[in-house]
């Protein structure tokens, strides 16, 4: 933390007072009162969004809302300006970055599960709900009381039970399980069955989806969801879909949420090719798909904390 001494004639003014804060603490700060005697304390950045398209990437600048709070009091005829150094502001202004573009993670979920369901290792995660799925489909019921030895993870049976049957999608009836109205209804819009289940076992994910990392245990959701935002996040910034490299997806990653720690990054982006969340493009660069970008940018940026960050709105 910092104290600094000022004439009266500056701390009373938000101008001049933000303008000796950036001469004397860091060039790249910005203040709003918050109180007669206190400021909030925002930096300012300028992003660089990697696009092999432009030489140099895309420039961003981004206002970001430290925590931080500048305290004024009087003493005589000066003021004396207490708050945060230039080491608060640096370490605050990384950890708002983070919790930023971490917030923004949420508004990828509702275009984004139906293409993670045919991530492999999810898919093989969500083997028995598919299996229960497709034999309603096929056989318009499930003997409940003579199939927990037929699905895998058959601890969990119930708890898939409880998940079909909560959501609609199954109904239990004298010891079987039917289908329910959201299983009538998907199949009505999707003729096709392995469309239409996938397209359920998509909509079972982005409304349980806490539920099943945290009940199910299903951690390996956790990485590729992390990937697909360190991507969407730095387009939202660019607002395009920028060509990235591996190495600038690492990096966004990194910077977001820190090294990664679980499983093989390369493996994993590919992945996430294959289900076309991303596309791979010549040279082992990948591309974004308007179709979640778009619904994605939309809903980001309504949040206002994502909106005064990117200058949609007035800070």
């Amino acid at each position: 933390m910092t104290t600094l001494s000022a004439p009266l004639s500056i701390v009373r003014s938000d101008v001049s007072l933000q303008a000796f804060l950036r001469w004397n603490v860091a060039r790249n700060l910005r203040i709003k009162r918050r109180s007669p005697n206190e400021w909030s304390c925002f930096v300012e950045t300028q992003e660089e969004v990697e696009d092999a398209r432009r030489p140099g990437g895309i420039s961003r600048r981004l206002v970001l809302d430290t925590g931080l709070v500048y305290h004024v009091q009087r003493r005589g005829r000066r003021g004396v300006v207490h708050g945060p150094g230039s080491r608060e502001l640096s370490v605050s202004a990384r950890g708002a970055y983070r919790r930023l573009a971490s917030s923004a993670e949420s508004a990828l979920l509702p275009d984004l599960f139906e293409r993670l369901v045919h991530v492999s290792v999810v898919e093989v995660a969500m083997g028995p709900l598919q299996s229960i799925l497709t034999d309603l489909s096929a056989d318009g019921r499930v003997d409940v009381t003579k199939s927990r030895r037929r699905y895998r993870s058959g601890s969990n049976f119930d708890a898939y039970l409880g998940l079909l049957t909560e959501l609609g999608y199954a109904a239990k009836e004298e010891g079987l399980l039917v289908p329910g109205p959201a299983f009538r209804a998907a199949r009505e819009q999707r003729s096709e069955e392995y469309a239409a289940v996938h397209w359920m076992m998509g909509d079972i994910l982005r409304q349980r989806g806490t539920y099943m990392r945290e009940v199910l245990h299903w951690n390996m959701m956790l990485p590729y969801l992390r990937w697909t935002n360190a991507y969407y996040w730095r387009a939202l910034e660019a607002n395009s879909l920028p060509l990235m490299s591996l190495k600038g997806l690492q990096e966004s990653y990194s910077g977001i949420y820190g090294t990664p720690t679980h499983g093989h990054p390369t493996t994993q982006v590919m992945r996430l090719a294959n289900a076309q969340v991303f596309h791979r493009q010549s040279q082992g660069q990948y591309e974004g798909d308007p179709e979640i970008f778009g619904p994605y940018s939309q809903r980001a940026s309504e949040r206002p904390e994502i909106a005064e960050a990117l200058g949609l709105i007035a800070s």
